[in-house]
This record gives structure tokens, sequence and C-alpha cells, in this order.
């Protein structure tokens, strides 16, 4: 019984750490944009800022290879499920940046769809009457 409970413990512990996971979706609606948002949908955006600072901070030390393992995340995942269709087109527009810099064979080329891919989260924070940091 010993050997076992270690591994008892352990599953336990996985299990109620995905439930608590599932329902952390609480929604709330934006009072400016009128957009219905969930946690879940938050961390997935907080997601792609993860990604895009990986990006940067590879290009930062000069190392376009690191670059493309989080600009080939941002390129390929789908994402445009749970985004009004308003704002889809600056997701099509980040997808298309992040293969730019998955595919550079140079620093600037990287950095300057590095950049647009951030002018893409950018404007669809701005249509949808989010602030951040950048506003």
């Amino acid at each position: 019984m010993k050997t076992y409970f270690p591994l008892i413990l352990g599953f336990a512990v996985f299990v109620a750490g995905c439930t608590v996971q599932e329902t952390n979706t609480a929604t709330a609606v934006d009072s400016r944009s009128g957009v219905q948002t969930n946690t879940k949908f938050l961390d997935h955006m907080h997601e792609h800022a993860d990604k895009l600072d990986d990006i940067n901070f590879a290009l930062d030390d000069g190392d376009l290879e690191r670059a493309s393992i989080p600009a080939f995340w941002m390129s390929k995942h789908q994402s445009l499920d749970r985004i009004p269709r308003k704002w889809q087109t600056y997701v099509i527009g980040m997808r298309a940046a992040a293969q730019e810099v998955e595919y550079a064979t140079d620093l600037d080329t990287a950095r300057a769809a590095s950049k647009r891919i951030t002018e893409q989260c950018q404007g669809c924070h701005t249509a949808a009457g989010i602030e951040t940091a950048l506003n």
C-alpha cells in the first residue's frame, strides 16, 4: 500500500486540478466593447502574448531558430472559433506575420515581421475596445 500511495495521491491531485481548470471559465461582458469573454479565452489570448514575448526575446538574443518555434505555434494553431468575425482579419494578419518570422533568414526580416505581429494584436485590441499597456 505504501508503494501506491504517492501514485494515488498524484492522481487525485491531477483530477482535482483538471476539475478546477474546467470550472475556471467564468463569463464576463466587457463594458466598453460589449464582448462576452471567459477566462479560458483570456488565457488563450495571454498565451499569444507569451509567444510573442518568446519571439522577441529570441530575436533580441540573435537566435532565429529559437524565434521560429513560438512563431510556428502562432502561425499554425486554430483560434478563430471564439473570435468575432470583425476581429478575424487581425488573427489572419498575425498568423501571416508569424509565418514570416518562422521562415526568416535574417534578423532584420524577422524583427520587422515580429513588429507586424504586434501591430495586428494591437489592432485587434483597439477594435475590441480593450486597453493594453501599448495604448
